[in-house]
């Protein structure tokens, strides 16, 4: 199914100071967080940032805060799912009960917190998607394993670059050039 604007939601997990650098490519996984996060702000999709154990591992990445944008929420977590704290789970399931049942998951690690919060939305009914190029782990084979296990749960695969023009679905929508210029 073609991800529509008004049914999304992004959820960036734990893109924090201390552990972005100590995933591989990490640059690269926050680069495109950012882009799918910049462009859900100019799309009218809402953002949910998770910081985990932020007092351990430094906060959100400044760059990834402005891109979220001002509408975007910061929660914190002890917990490797999302949903296993509370503030988290208001946030999102407040956005799904709003109509915004699909959740596209983005961040680190991939085989720990993201494919936890991924495997727990999917229990709980979300259609859930993991924006590959914008996920990443210490490890690429433990990338490679947590995209495995999403696949065979039924999660479903997308990268920025897909989401950004399915939620745009037109050339001639006004925020056409503003999104062609994050891919850019």
């Amino acid at each position: 199914m073609i991800l529509r604007r008004a049914r999304c939601q992004v959820l960036a997990v734990d893109l924090q100071a201390r552990l972005v650098p100590a995933v591989a490519d990490g640059e690269a996984v926050a680069r495109r967080a950012r882009v799918l996060l910049s462009g859900a702000a100019r799309l009218g999709v809402p953002a949910t940032i998770s910081e985990h154990c932020a007092d351990k591992i430094g906060r959100t990445l400044p760059e990834v805060i402005e891109a979220a944008g001002p509408e975007a929420a910061i929660l914190p977590k002890t917990s490797f799912s999302c949903f296993g704290a509370e503030d988290l789970v208001m946030r999102l399931e407040g956005l799904r009960i709003a109509g915004r049942d699909t959740l596209i998951v983005c961040g680190t690690e991939a085989h720990v917190c993201v494919l936890q919060s991924a495997l727990d939305a999917a229990a709980r009914g979300y259609r859930t998607l993991l924006a590959v190029d914008a996920l990443g782990s210490r490890h690429g084979r433990d990338r490679d394993v947590a995209l495995d296990r999403a696949r065979d749960a039924g999660i479903g695969l997308v990268t920025v670059e897909m989401a950004l023009f399915e939620w745009l679905g037109r050339a001639d929508d006004p925020a056409f050039r503003d999104v062609l210029a994050l891919i850019r």
